[in-house]
């Protein structure tokens, strides 16, 4: 049985007009971004940040922020300013404070 883990969920899947770096494909870049967050006894906790990752359409070549180009980081920047952080990532938090709050009224 797994108590405490990380764990994430889609927020956003967008094309953006880029090049493939590795097959050269025209506007064949999708941006993913996945929203991460910790969990204790599969009970989303506290939201722990957002991780994006690029797909080609062609090629199916994946890259991580590490090695997003000067383009990237920008589109990702746009991106991630449209991507709320869901409220359900902070029910375990919600879930202690009106625990506490019942135990100690």
């Amino acid at each position: 049985m797994i108590i405490y883990g990380r764990e994430s969920t889609l927020l956003r899947r967008q094309s953006v007009p880029n090049d493939c770096n590795n097959c050269g494909a025209a506007d064949s870049i999708d941006f993913t971004i996945y929203q991460k967050y910790a969990c204790v006894l599969g009970i989303p906790f506290l939201p722990l940040g957002k991780m994006p990752s690029t797909e080609c359409s062609n090629c199916r070549q994946i890259l991580d922020k590490a090695e997003f180009t000067l383009t990237m980081n920008e589109q990702y920047e746009l991106i991630k300013r449209k991507s709320y952080t869901p409220v359900w990532t902070f029910s375990g938090l919600i879930l202690l404070s009106l625990f506490l709050l019942c135990v100690i009224l």
